[in-house]
């Protein structure tokens, strides 16, 4: 029977590639829905399954991917059901791939197991789901941390304006895990706005691993204002930050390019010969 499933799987790939190449969008769409009258729901079940699993994986999220919505929703289930790591890990990623039906995986961000927020969460980040970002900033206050961290990171790497909002409430997250996630992932290019709620961090900020994902991005950041609060750091200003965190503030100095060079060049004539090594060595670093 496995055999029928492969061979059935081939022949809808060779009948969309055929759709493919007809000569208007009109026959083309004719083309798919009598396909989609002729396969049911059991089999694209089936071609789901290979997906998750299997030699031929490819070919059937090549399939998926070209029978839509109806295998987006397929694909979710089968995701929410499984057990084992490795299908689980072949339908996310099968999940990733889909155009069609994606409403379907932002729609469950509302599901009542935490779990399936979480795996929503995570494939909407993964596919920058920009529509998903209303129903992310509903979860960035789940009582779950699994989920917050997986909220967290989905907003981060969507990025857009309205993104920006939740993520900036999320800084003052009580798991610093949540904070981690979320620091590490911000694009310095989209994450601008951020620079004054990041830089005001840093006066409150008491975990040593979430300040120095702070100076990390500050430093991806680098706009005037992220400069100055890397500079404050980096400079022994802020009396309460040790050496550890001040040489983590000169290393993203050193990513900064020019405007860095220029306060690093400064630093490098440091009392402290620790301090002045290691913003010399982010100077050679930063014009290599």
């Amino acid at each position: 029977e496995s055999g029928d499933y492969v061979a059935l799987l081939k022949i809808t790939s060779d009948f969309l590639d055929a759709a493919d190449k007809l000569p208007t969008e009109a026959a083309r769409r004719m083309h798919r829905l009598e396909l989609k009258r002729l396969l049911s729901k059991h089999y694209i079940a089936q071609f789901a399954r290979m997906a998750g699993t299997g030699a031929q994986r490819d070919l059937a999220v090549d399939v998926l991917r070209r029978l839509g919505s109806d295998a987006t929703e397929i694909l979710m289930d089968l995701l929410i059901e499984t057990e084992a790591m490795a299908e689980r890990r072949g339908y996310f990623s099968a999940l990733t791939r889909m155009e069609d039906g994606t409403e379907i995986i932002v729609h469950h961000l509302e599901h009542p197991q935490w779990y399936v927020v979480r795996n929503a969460a995570e494939l909407c980040g993964e596919m920058r789901l920009v529509n998903s970002v209303p129903r992310l900033a509903h979860q960035a206050t789940h009582a779950d941390e699994r989920v917050r961290r997986s909220v967290a990171v989905a907003l981060a790497r969507i990025g857009t304006p309205e993104a920006l909002e939740p993520l900036a409430r999320m800084l003052k997250d009580a798991s610093p895990q949540v904070r981690i996630q979320m620091l590490g992932n911000l694009d310095g290019s989209k994450a601008r706005p951020l620079a004054m709620p990041l830089a005001a961090l840093l006066q409150t900020e008491e975990h040593p691993d979430v300040l120095r994902e702070v100076l990390r991005a500050l430093g991806r950041i680098g706009t005037p204002d992220a400069l100055l609060a890397l500079r404050r750091v980096a400079q022994g200003e802020v009396r309460r930050f040790g050496k550890r965190i001040r040489l983590q503030a000169i290393e993203s100095l050193g990513s900064v390019g020019a405007p860095g060079a220029q306060i690093l060049r400064g630093l490098a004539g440091d009392t402290d010969p620790e301090i002045g090594f290691a913003a010399a060595k982010a100077l050679q670093d930063s014009t290599v």
